[in-house]
């Protein structure tokens, strides 16, 4: 009897931990979007056709290269 209470308490305990797992990783994922701000973004949409890939959109932004000063950080 002992043998499959502590059968039962490894399985609950390998369930809590996939559990913990997965919303750690959600968090980890989330987290941007729960404390980041919003960034507007000019875009400047560009259409192509080529002959061998078809028509796609090519898009670009007028922010893709900026000038940072000395003591900015870019994450």
């Amino acid at each position: 009897m002992t043998a499959s209470i502590s059968l039962a308490r490894r399985a609950a305990f390998a369930g809590v931990l996939c559990v913990a797992v997965l919303a750690a990783s959600l968090v980890v994922h989330a987290w941007p979007l729960w404390t980041g701000r919003p960034i507007l973004l000019r875009v400047v949409p560009i259409d192509p056709r080529d002959p061998f890939r078809g028509e796609y959109v090519w898009l670009t932004f007028r922010e893709e290269h900026l000038i940072l000063d000395s003591g900015t950080t870019v994450l």
